[in-house]
């Protein structure tokens, strides 16, 4: 019953995905368009054709790459825990979830102050639990003034590997706290209220876990994750996005 139940948050995660990607798709497909109606007046100018192929070459491989995230997110499997680096799939989920962001003018800030981001897990697991977190943010700041942002923020500490996934909008009443991540406990009237639970039971089944901190008058919402990190010393190379240095963008 987890297992389908993770599944069926994954694939309606999918669905709100795929409708945000709908404008970023046609942007591409635009721009193809144009350029082929160019094409028959300007054929005769090579750097117009290398141009045009270029162009062409690079959007498809974008409009790819996006459709191939949101396949493999839908699949069905058990998860498989690869050595691989937190941030860069920090940075693979916001390439989605970004677009939904943007939509709605959010900023999105990110802060990679952790110097080694290796981490044992499943990348389409781990993802599914910063959709769940970004897109709760989304809906929660979606009607509020600017300025509003989400920010996910990266460090290491001894259990291993904590991401912060924070927002500046209401926070979480402290009489819902309590029970936040049990199932149908929802801060919308939009939502099941599964999403945070079933994004608790795949950081378990990572060997890791979520938490919420505790309400602070004025502040947003802070959600911590944290990541084990047991392997020896050296075994693995140092991570190359593990500088600290803090990335804000509109996305």
């Amino acid at each position: 019953l987890v297992e389908q139940a993770i599944h069926a948050d994954r694939l309606a995660t999918v669905g709100v995905l795929g409708a945000s990607l709908a404008h970023e798709i046609r942007n591409p497909l635009y721009a193809i368009k144009a350029f082929a109606e160019l094409l028959g007046d300007h054929y005769d100018r090579p750097e117009f054709r290398n141009q045009f192929r270029r162009m062409v070459t690079e959007e498809l491989d974008r409009i790819d790459e996006l459709l191939s995230q949101l396949m493999r997110m839908a699949s069905p499997r058990k998860p498989v825990l690869v050595q691989q680096h937190l941030h860069g799939i920090i940075e693979q989920s916001l390439e989605l979830v970004g677009h939904k962001a943007r939509s709605h003018g959010i900023v999105v800030q990110t802060d990679f102050q952790a110097t080694d981001d290796m981490i044992g897990t499943d990348a389409a697991y781990a993802r599914q639990v910063l959709f769940n977190l970004c897109l709760n943010a989304i809906q929660v700041l979606v009607d509020r003034p600017d300025p509003r942002w989400i920010r996910l923020a990266t460090r290491n500490i001894a259990a291993g590997l904590e991401l912060t996934v924070s927002d500046n909008g209401p926070g979480i009443p402290e009489a819902l706290r309590n029970r936040l991540f049990q199932r149908f406990q929802s801060m919308s009237a939009r939502g099941l209220g599964l999403g945070l639970s079933i994004s608790r039971e795949i950081m378990l089944s990572l060997g890791g876990g979520l938490e919420v901190d505790a309400h602070r008058p004025g502040h947003g919402a802070v959600f911590r994750l944290v990541f084990p990190q047991e392997r020896a010393a050296g075994t693995i190379a140092p991570s190359a996005h593990g500088h600290g240095v803090t990335d804000q963008q509109k996305v």
